[in-house]
Order: C-alpha cells, then sequence, then structure tokens
C-alpha cells in the first residue's frame, strides 16, 4: 500500500490536515475504529498514536513521521494486538476532536506519572536555552542574577551554581535537568494533593509546578508555590473558590505581570478541565 504523508503528523507536528486525515483512516484500519477523520489532529489522534507505537516500538514519540517506522507499519499492518484494541476502545470516543472530552479514570495520585505526551508538550512550553539567560528578558547573561535560568526552563538558584553552568550545558544535560525538575515538581504534587485525580489533571498540576515551586505547608517565610496556595485548599476540597481564577493568579515574571505566563495558565488550564494538550 503506498500511502505517503508530506509532513509528520503528531505531537508538536506541522499537521497538514490531508496528512492528519491519511494517519487518521490508517489508524481506523488498524482498529481504532472511533476516532475521527476530520482532519484535526487533536488528543485523540495523538493518544491513538501514541497506543499503536506501543506495540511496535520501544520508545512511543506520540509522532508519525514521513519515512518513519510508524507510517511503514501502518501501511502494513491489517489490525492491532487486542490488548491495544481494548485501550482504544476505552480511551477514545467518537465526537470529533474539535470537542474534547475529559473521560479519563480518577486515580491516586500516588500512582500517576507525567505521561509521554504532558513530558513532550512541557519541552515546547519551555524551550532549550544552552547557555544561561534571563527569564525576564530572555536575553544571555554572563554572571548571576536573579531568575537566570538554563535549558528547559531550570531555575538557577544562586552564583555557585551558575559558576558551573555558565559557560553552557549539552543536549543531554539539559535532558538530565529535565527529568530532575520535573521529578521535583510530581513529589510536590504527590505530597500536597489529597485528592484524586485524572491523568490530565496531574499533568497541568506538575506544568504549574515545575513553573511556581512546589513551596511548603506551615511555614510562613515560604509563602510561594504549590503547598501553601489557596488554589491546592480548593483543589483538596478544603475551600470553596473559582479554581480557574486562582489559576490563573500566577501570571506574574518576578513580580511583573506576564502575557506570556498567562497564556501559559490557560494552556495548563486547558489541560486540567478538558484535557487538551496544545500550545496557544
Amino acid at each position: 500500500m503506498n500511502i505517503r504523508i508530506r509532513n509528520d503528523v503528531g505531537l508538536n507536528a506541522i499537521n497538514e490536515r490531508e496528512d492528519v486525515m491519511t494517519i487518521q483512516r490508517l489508524l481506523t484500519q488498524n482498529g481504532f475504529t472511533n476516532l475521527a477523520i476530520d482532519g484535526f489532529c487533536g488528543p485523540k489522534t495523538i493518544r491513538a498514536i501514541f497506543s499503536y507505537q506501543q506495540n511496535i516500538m520501544r520508545n512511543p514519540d506520540s509522532v508519525v513521521s514521513v519515512n518513519g517506522e510508524t507510517l511503514f507499519s501502518l501501511r502494513t499492518s491489517h489490525g492491532v494486538r487486542q490488548a491495544q484494541q481494548r485501550d482504544n476502545d476505552s480511551r477514545l470516543t467518537s465526537t470529533s476532536e474539535s470537542q474534547p472530552s475529559n473521560t479519563q479514570d480518577v486515580i491516586n495520585v500516588a500512582n500517576l506519572t507525567l505521561s509521554v505526551i504532558g513530558a513532550r508538550l512541557l519541552e515546547s512550553l519551555e524551550s532549550l536555552r544552552l547557555t544561561p539567560y534571563d527569564d525576564q528578558t530572555q536575553q544571555r547573561v554572563s554572571t548571576y542574577v536573579a531568575g537566570a535560568t538554563i535549558g528547559y526552563g531550570h531555575l538557577i538558584t544562586n552564583k555557585a551554581e551558575f559558576d558551573r553552568l555558565k559557560n553552557g550545558i549539552t543536549q543531554s544535560q539539559a535532558d538530565v535537568l529535565f527529568r530532575q525538575d520535573h521529578a521535583f515538581a510530581e513529589q510536590g504534587v504527590k505530597r500536597y494533593v489529597k485528592v484524586n485525580l485524572t491523568q490530565n489533571q496531574y499533568d497541568a498540576l506538575v506544568y504549574l509546578t515545575y513553573n511556581i515551586g512546589a513551596g511548603t505547608q506551615g511555614n510562613p517565610s515560604k509563602k510561594k508555590g504549590l503547598a501553601p496556595s489557596k488554589l491546592l485548599k480548593i483543589i483538596n476540597g478544603e475551600e470553596e473558590g473559582d479554581l480557574d481564577a486562582q489559576w490563573r493568579s500566577y501570571s506574574h515574571s518576578q513580580g511583573r505581570f506576564s502575557r506570556g505566563v498567562l497564556n501559559r495558565r490557560n494552556c495548563e488550564l486547558n489541560i486540567y478541565n478538558n484535557g487538551v494538550y496544545a500550545k496557544w
């Protein structure tokens, strides 16, 4: 079957409409019968790609490349494994992806980890910088300043750390810092959230905590971060309030309102409320 696409399809790909429809047709032929063929590469198509890849490769990336293994397999396969079909039936609906729904199971946070889709989008939101820069101005810095950042949004906390990193880092070192930072954010979410969450709610809270920090409960000298926030109390059911408004209240950078940070908060809320993993 000589089926081609012009550009990659999937998470953070170009996603031309005709290419997306081609992949959606191939996915439906391979068992994802509830997937809409609408040319929109939303969370359902991305989840279907990832689920299919779990059966054919060691490291699924949610992307169908023009000359990649996933496209070759989709063109030559005649069906998916029964386990994949069950996964597909449980996670996809027949509605169009332009109207995403949050239908995932609610799970104890201790049993959740940042999803593959979540990690890839978080990397994209943070952007990779291999030399130190000022998070406020985005300009490269050669001496330590508050807000000095490197890698995928890794905040350099003091001059000693800056001196270790001032000459730049490699891609591999940036990846290590990213894994450490999102693991620390996950620890904060697991420590302070007392209710069960869906995967997308958990991912969104990890995004927020990655950005604002976990903080510490019961310590008046450390009022920043997730732990002492009214938002956390609303999520835990300890107080009533507008969750979205509290989430958006974290829209400042170094004490100044930032449109970019507000856009990020809206992105996180779209994940939390709707399960939609997309940049603004």
